[in-house]
């Protein structure tokens, strides 16, 4: 694939543990990772793992595109985008959740995290920051504000 779109992209015929396996391969490939962040996107241990991979890899940053899960019709875009903004400004891994994944991959992630280094993880995900802030301006997205 030329862009990672984790949920098009991966094998559904493959256990999530599998999956989780062929990633750095798919990745590897790859050119950009689209992410499709919202208020949310960062509670998932699984895909912080993804961003972290791509960072780990020595993927370029940015090749990494975010784009708001914002409907249009939303009636204050930029509160999302600034939801997103500070959850990449506050991340901790200790937060997030690895809801609906096999013990199996769950001992793969905690793997990888150690193996990366809680600093190291940390730092992946902030390191978007800057590019959910251009991806938010290039919208229109007002940045200022309160976040509900």
């Amino acid at each position: 694939p030329v862009v990672w779109i984790d949920v098009l992209c991966a094998d559904a015929t493959l256990r999530s543990q599998e999956r989780f396996q062929q990633t750095p391969t798919y990745m590897q490939l790859c050119e950009s990772v689209v992410v499709l962040a919202g208020p949310a996107f960062l509670e998932e241990l699984t895909t912080t793992a993804e961003l972290v991979l791509w960072a780990a890899l020595g993927r370029p940053r940015d090749a990494v595109h975010v784009c708001f899960a914002t409907p249009e019709a939303h009636p204050h875009p930029g509160a999302a985008a600034r939801q997103v903004c500070s959850a990449l400004n506050t991340f901790r891994v200790q937060w997030c959740r690895a809801d609906g994944v096999s013990s199996a991959c769950q001992a793969q992630l905690s793997r990888m995290i150690e193996a990366a280094t809680v600093p190291f993880y940390t730092e992946a995900i902030r390191a978007l920051l800057p590019r959910a802030y251009t991806a938010a301006r290039a919208k229109g997205m007002d940045l200022s504000g309160p976040l509900a």
